[in-house]
């Protein structure tokens, strides 16, 4: 109760009417060992709910913070064409993600795990270790202080290309490939995410039907996002889903006609990014990323 107090008074005194706050019932009985969750019907309420008034929105998960001005950055001339074209065509834009290497994560992984005053520890995360401006993030990336976000999974992110990032001064194209889930600025309209995963391949299964619509994908060279620490949880029921999303890509193979959610969307097929794999450092494609479908860490050299 203590930390629902506290939670509840931050969030009155300083959020400023700003969030609104729904309670979803569950009606299935989730298995929290096995990792279910109903992170797809949440996000599917979110949108349904969002404000009317609204033609863009943000899709981002909750242990997420972006740069603070990205949204003086986004109303700003700058970005005026960028957001028209994802009001009128099939496009979103994504926002590259990172995270604290574990030397710095995982203490503040464990502060955050052991105290109940979640928000305030987020703020005073947010004021002493979030870089304010794109050339202190990428200073902080050159000392291997911060790196692209979930390297044990690399096909997540990887697509973003995060070294056209660092040299990057005008948006430009990702290619689609299995696994891919940024998080993204879309206009509505957009294909709901399917409730029935529970335990893995959430996000990664809503790019998949973008994929097969159509969507194409931008990357935003001006803001960022960061990864709040919090303590890593193990996905036992991703490997029980291999079988629902091989289902899943029939369905959205015969929906759309077409076969852009079992392959890669073609832009930047050809580029490449360093990775460490099996102790060995060489080039990858996302190709062969896609093809030989490898688990590895990439090496962080910029």
């Amino acid at each position: 109760m203590q930390r629902d107090s506290v939670m509840y008074n931050y969030c009155a005194n300083d959020l400023d009417l700003s969030v609104d706050l729904h309670i979803v019932m569950k009606g299935h009985q989730y298995k929290p060992n096995d990792h279910e969750y109903p992170h797809n019907t949440l996000r599917n309420v979110a949108v349904d709910l969002s404000n009317e008034t609204a033609s863009l929105l943000f899709l981002v998960d909750v242990d997420f913070i972006p740069n603070e001005d990205i949204y003086e950055r986004l109303l700003s001339s700058r970005y005026t064409s960028k957001l028209m074209e994802l009001k009128q065509q099939k496009k979103y834009l994504a926002i590259p993600s990172f995270e604290f290497t574990p030397d710095i994560h995982d203490p503040y992984a464990k502060t955050f795990g052991e105290r109940g005053e979640i928000l305030s520890l987020v703020e005073d995360f947010y004021n002493k270790m979030v870089p304010k401006t794109k050339s202190s993030l990428l200073e902080l990336l050159a000392t291997h202080v911060l790196e692209p976000c979930h390297l044990y999974y690399p096909r997540g992110s990887g697509p973003q290309l995060y070294d056209k990032y660092v040299l990057a001064n005008s948006s430009y194209p990702a290619a689609y490939i299995r696994g891919f889930e940024p998080y993204v600025i879309i206009a509505k309209g957009f294909p709901r995410y399917d409730d029935r995963f529970i335990s893995g391949r959430d996000k990664s299964s809503f790019f998949c039907e973008l994929a097969a619509a159509n969507y194409k994908a931008e990357v935003d060279s001006e803001n960022a996002l960061y990864h709040l620490p919090h303590d890593k949880e193990v996905k036992s029921g991703f490997e029980r889903t291999k079988e629902l999303f091989a289902e899943f890509v029939k369905e959205m193979k015969a929906k759309y006609n077409n076969d852009n959610c079992q392959n890669y969307g073609g832009v930047g097929r050809e580029d490449e990014f360093v990775v460490r794999h099996n102790n060995k450092k060489r080039r990858y494609t996302l190709y062969e990323l896609d093809v030989l479908e490898l688990s590895f860490h990439y090496y962080r050299e910029w």
